[in-house]
């Protein structure tokens, strides 16, 4: 089985998403960057298979996903 997390294929989409981050996205990760969330440490635009998720959390594996303009675009 192939790679599933972080594939490379996705390394300049990831890093284009996290340095343009939504408003609500930026506000989350005021709370979630630096373990401020009970020691838990979040990773930002975290890929799965082909997805990106907006934010992920390996130690407890929840995945946040916010909803912005972009998921309303027909491309």
């Amino acid at each position: 089985m192939g790679q599933l997390h972080n594939k490379p294929s996705l390394k300049e989409e990831r890093k284009a998403l996290r340095n343009n981050l939504t408003e609500a996205e930026y506000l989350l990760w005021q709370y979630l960057k630096g373990k401020k969330l009970s020691g838990r440490k979040f990773r930002r635009q975290h890929s799965f298979e082909n997805y990106i998720m907006d934010f992920y959390c390996p130690a407890e594996k929840p995945a946040i996903e916010l909803d912005g303009q972009h998921h309303f675009l027909e491309d």
